[in-house]
């Protein structure tokens, strides 16, 4: 299709649309058009190329965003080209018509969300619809991660050709970007969450099974790949939606001045059920978020019949608590938990030169556990450093943090925030990155 009657700035705009389409960005944060445009630009062509490159697309029919996210686009698509009285065309139509045969129960317990990293690179991450899950944050990815990521692809001299681990990766956008772009030695992402961490494997799968250094062909890959753990994953995620077992906030809107409230043990979050779908905004307060099942039995614990699948591209555990990529060799997974960590895996984790973690420092009883492990890891080396990206949601945690680094010998010092400005979050959220270092 030939788009060269667009206008530059029109352009530009509909490219923005495009990408955060698929980094489902909150309906009503996308700006749908600029300050000139005028129903002239948004003739039946221009119509047409949005569609086929949002819900008609390649990329939608291989990693869709949510249905219901879908179905909320193009009908605030529709409302927008309304407003300007345009004729709309009818593949918008036939593409919302087909969307609402899907119904809210059709729609998966996971998604995906595709963020681009420049012209030639992407990261997709497959994550849960809900918020909460398995009574963990893990299953979704939060500002701070995309923040981290930014501010790593804007300083690549200080990754480049280094051992990185990250502490609490979640589903990996962090590392995801990073191990694509920056050219480092090595990456292990570690997480204390089974359930995380099985996500997380497929994640990897999805943006790195190319780099393939096995004999096997691509569809022996997709087809032997994960199979155990999607299907349990899928379904675990599937049951928890109904069952009253697992606490979950399902596609609302959270904010701090609503009125119905779920309480997570120790503090209140607030929510409202938002015309705006899929749109998690952050919350000013999470400590404790980990205890946030209401159930006597604990969703935290780790089922023991969901395991890293050692057949798939991850292989399995070499008795260092580590499993590596099968066709990217320089990629590690493994679990770790703060509070009692696997020796053996901390023996692996010598060669570490950076420590990363985002959204880590929201509740004061891991503190203690947390700056121990920065300790141990950091004090393998003088010249070794961790950078902590951190949403300030309570000063108090904060300022806790800060108090316990000084108190275990560890120097911090505040980073500048990135200028990159890659993804679509609320920058109205103050988040701040640490660099920390043992003192001398």
């Amino acid at each position: 299709m030939n788009h060269r009657h667009m206008q530059p700035s029109i352009q530009t705009t509909l490219d923005s649309i495009v990408i955060q389409f698929f980094e489902m960005v909150p309906i009503r944060r996308i700006q749908w058009h600029g300050e000139n445009v005028t129903s002239q630009d948004l003739d039946v062509e221009t119509q047409k190329y949005m569609i086929s490159r949002t819900v008609s697309s390649e990329l939608c029919a291989k990693y869709p965003p949510s249905f219901n996210y879908q179905k909320a686009f193009l009908k605030k698509l529709l409302s927008t080209l309304e407003t300007f009285g345009v004729e709309i065309c009818d593949e918008i139509y036939e593409a919302y018509t087909e969307l609402l045969q899907h119904s809210d129960k059709d729609d998966d317990s996971l998604c995906y969300k595709t963020y681009t990293l420049d012209a030639v690179s992407k990261v997709t991450i497959q994550e849960s619809v809900n918020m909460i899950s398995f009574g963990t944050t893990g299953l979704s990815t939060w500002q701070a991660a995309q923040h981290l990521a930014e501010w790593g692809l804007q300083n690549k001299h200080l990754l480049q050709d280094r051992h990185i681990l990250e502490l609490g990766c979640g589903l990996g956008l962090t590392g995801l970007a990073i191990s694509k772009v920056c050219n480092v030695k090595s990456y292990t992402f570690t997480d204390c969450n089974t359930q995380v961490l099985n996500l997380l494997a497929q994640n990897i799968e999805l943006n790195f099974s190319d780099r393939q250094r096995t004999n096997k062909t691509t569809q022996d890959v997709k087809s032997s790949t994960f199979p155990k753990l999607e299907q349990t994953l899928v379904e675990k995620l599937d049951e928890c939606t109904n069952d009253s077992e697992y606490d979950t906030v399902d596609t609302m809107e959270c904010t701090v001045s609503d009125t119905e409230n779920v309480s997570n043990g120790t503090h209140d979050i607030q929510i409202t059920n938002g015309n705006d779908i899929n749109t998690i905004e952050p919350l000013q307060d999470v400590e404790n978020l980990d205890n946030c099942n209401n159930s006597s039995s604990s969703s935290n614990q780790v089922d023991e019949n969901v395991v890293i699948d050692s057949e798939c591209c991850l292989n399995g555990n070499h008795g260092n608590g580590l499993s590596v990529c099968d066709f990217c060799d320089n990629i590690r997974l493994g679990i770790l938990d703060w509070e009692n960590p696997d020796m053996s895996l901390m023996k692996t984790l010598t060669k570490t030169n950076v420590v990363l973690a985002a959204d880590v420092v929201y509740d004061t009883s891991i503190i203690p556990a947390l700056v121990s492990i920065l300790k141990i890891i950091l004090s393998q080396s003088s010249r070794s450093v961790a950078y902590i990206a951190s949403t300030i949601r309570n000063e108090d945690t904060r300022d806790q943090f800060l108090i316990t680094l000084s108190s275990e010998g560890l120097k911090y010092e505040q980073m500048d925030s990135p200028t990159l400005q890659l993804f679509h979050y609320d920058r109205s959220v103050p988040i701040e990155i640490l660099k920390i270092t043992i003192a001398t």
